[in-house]
This record gives C-alpha cells, structure tokens and sequence, in this order.
C-alpha cells in the first residue's frame, strides 16, 4: 500500500484563506498546501476568464498535433487514447474522450491496470493495431508517453 505524506500547513494560512477568500477549511488547506497563499495567487487560482489560461500553442509542434487529431476525424480513422492510471491521467483521458467523441470521431480509451507499468505498453499497441486490422489509426498519449520511445517506434512501424 502506498502512503501519502501531507505536506505540513500553517493553520494561519487556513483560517486566512476561509476568512479572505471564503473558501471552506478544506479548499483553504489543499491550496495552502499547494503553496497559493498570496492574493495574486489565489486571484489568478480563482480566475474564471479563459485569456489568463496557458496559451496551448506555445508547445512545440501543437499545430502539427492538432492538425494530426483533425486528420484523423475527417478521415474517420480509429483513435485510441492512452493515459496513465493516476487522477490526472484519468482525468485527461476523460475529457479527451468526451471531446473526440461529441466532434465524432472514431475513439476508444486505454488506461493501465493492475500491476501494468505507466505509460505506453508494446502490448497496447499490438492490441490496437489488431483491433484497426490494419487501417490507418492515431495514438494520443495523455499524461504519459513521453519517453515511451520504442513503444512510439513500434506504433509507427505498425503504421499508426
């Protein structure tokens, strides 16, 4: 079993935060803990607007990827989306999900279970590449896929 160690909080910060803000002792303490205790921080926390988010196009090759995402729609291709087993895997694979899906797209999901390692499995691509029985397809890795190089390499050859 894996123990969590909390990140120890000053009550000051807390009671700071409920009184200010008027945020419930329990948002209060997890911001704390997160270190957003100032009112530029909490305000920008708190910002609903959608110009202060990240710009998303600042990644490198974002066009390229969102382009490849669009092809695939357009083209009805298969889509698998893999993500890692943690909260912001899941969570990132949901809301893709639900997003290719309302576009129309052709999308399956796959998260690791078990005792499956993170990221990208040899093992998931082979089953998607079955399951396309040799189509064109398109792999999106959430939160995971980074250095999963030779699972990449094989997609690829595979032609996906």
């Amino acid at each position: 079993m894996k123990k969590f160690n909390k990140k120890s909080v000053k009550k000051e910060d807390v009671v700071r935060l409920h009184e200010k803000y008027k945020f419930d002792y329990l948002e209060a303490s997890i911001l704390a803990r997160r270190g957003i205790t100032s009112g530029q921080d909490v305000m920008y926390y708190m910002e609903s607007d959608t110009r202060f988010l990240h710009q998303p196009f600042l990644f490198s090759a974002m066009e390229d990827a969102v382009e490849r995402i669009n092809q695939a729609i357009e083209e009805k291709e298969k889509i698998l989306i893999f993500g890692d087993k943690d909260v912001d895997g899941i969570t990132s694979t949901a809301i893709l999900y639900g997003y290719l899906k309302d576009r129309g797209a052709d999308v399956q999901f796959r998260l690791p279970v078990g005792e499956d390692a993170y990221g990208l499995s040899m093992e998931a691509v082979d089953d998607f590449e079955a399951y396309c029985n040799g189509f064109s397809a398109l792999i999106i890795t959430v939160d995971c896929g980074i250095s999963n190089n030779a699972e990449i390499d094989h997609a690829n050859e595979l032609g996906i």
